[in-house]
């Protein structure tokens, strides 16, 4: 009997050491989890937003408004332990207008390529809402071709791991920023006005290290609120999607997962006011124009071999306006042309004889044109 009781004490104590055991590692790895995610929230320079600053007109809004139900905001993503949640929030955002403004999508779009190749910003070190402008200049990519790889990179040291280099394969879509401005977010009726009516946008705030315990043992319809005695650990951007006037708060995606957060769907609320310390909050939104885009390979007529560094100009035939660009060394090119309508594009490169073709370019479509050139006779 004493033997019996000495294997189920011994039996017990294993159980229980294990039950301890586990319970040390979910510990850990909840604390490790609500450290991992990179902060990379910059507020941009005061003199900068207000440069920016545009003042909206407040017509009658909802009392309370989830950008979800009208079926324009794609599902939260993951950014790691990698400081680019504004370039997440800037993805998120450009999605979202696609929906609301041309009925694209849902597409999922190429964080790293704000990440790589958007060398005003800091990548995992870090970005502001301005990165938005960046897309004035260049159209996205999707997120198949250019895949997000920094989910495990630190800053530091890092910025990213990814040359930009590995988007030069990918197409950009014909849709450009235009239109962007920030907004009064000492006003909670001009954030509303914005998200209501443009679409949902970067905002961006001040991280206190609370946030971290409400983003993981907050319930369902938690509102944040700052508390006193907190610490600054950073800047976070995330998208605003929508807000409740009895919570008094907005409604977030987050990019730190699709399960994750209080609400256990990616998303929180935050109070519009009554924080104990200035959260800053800071919102960037914009509009989109849907351009056309003339693109093409360029190769020898007789050996079939590509054709690096050709010159290819565009030509609007009723306005006379030029756009150009250079192959690259697959031989492709791409022309972005803001006005639609007939083209005249020549192909050039030293050695070969000119080639002419004559197209049609339409809004918010990719038109290919593609030329042989023959070489010139000796």
């Amino acid at each position: 009997m004493t033997m019996n009781f000495l294997r189920k004490a011994k039996f017990y104590e294993k159980f229980w050491i294990g039950i301890l055991a586990i319970s040390f590692v979910l510990a850990l790895s909840h604390t490790i989890s609500a450290q991992e995610h990179g902060l990379g929230g910059i507020p941009l320079d005061e003199l900068t937003y207000q440069r920016y600053l545009k003042i909206l007109t407040v017509e009658a809004l909802p009392i309370s408004y989830d950008a979800r139900d009208d079926g324009i905001v794609t599902p939260p993503k993951e950014q790691g332990t990698c400081g680019s949640c504004w370039a997440f929030a800037s993805v998120g955002a450009f999605e979202s207008h696609l929906l609301k403004e041309f009925g694209v999508g849902p597409i999922d779009l190429s964080e790293q390529q704000q990440v790589s190749c958007n060398y005003n910003m800091s990548g995992c070190c870090g970005g502001r809402l301005s990165a938005l402008q960046w897309w004035s200049s260049y159209g996205p990519i999707e997120e198949t071709c250019f895949t997000y790889g920094e989910l495990g990179t630190r800053c530091p040291p890092y910025y990213r791991t990814l040359p930009c280099e590995d988007a030069s394969r990918c197409g950009q879509l014909p849709y450009r920023v235009i239109d962007f401005h920030t907004i009064n977010t000492l006003d909670p009726k001009q954030v509303k006005t914005s998200l209501y009516n443009d679409a949902p946008s970067y905002f961006g705030y001040d991280f206190y290290d609370d946030f971290r315990d409400f983003w993981h043992d907050g319930n369902p319809g938690d509102v944040y609120v700052n508390a006193h005695g907190t610490t600054k650990l950073g800047g976070h951007a995330v998208l605003i999607i929508g807000w409740s006037a009895p919570k008094g708060a907005y409604l977030c995606k987050n990019s730190h997962g699709s399960t994750s957060g209080p609400n256990g769907d990616g998303t929180f609320w935050i109070a519009y006011r009554g924080h104990a310390h200035d959260l800053n909050f800071q919102m960037g939104n914009f509009n989109l124009l849907d351009i056309g885009i003339i693109n093409g390979t360029v190769t020898d007529a007789e050996t079939g071999d590509l054709i690096k560094g050709a010159f290819v100009i565009a030509i609007n035939a009723d306005t006379k306006d030029k756009d150009n660009a250079f192959t690259d060394s697959n031989g492709d090119y791409e022309i972005p042309v803001v006005l639609p309508g007939t083209y005249w594009v020549i192909g050039l490169k030293k050695g070969y004889q000119a080639d002419i073709a004559k197209i049609e370019v339409e809004p918010g479509t990719v038109t290919p044109c593609n030329f042989k050139l023959k070489p010139k006779l000796e």
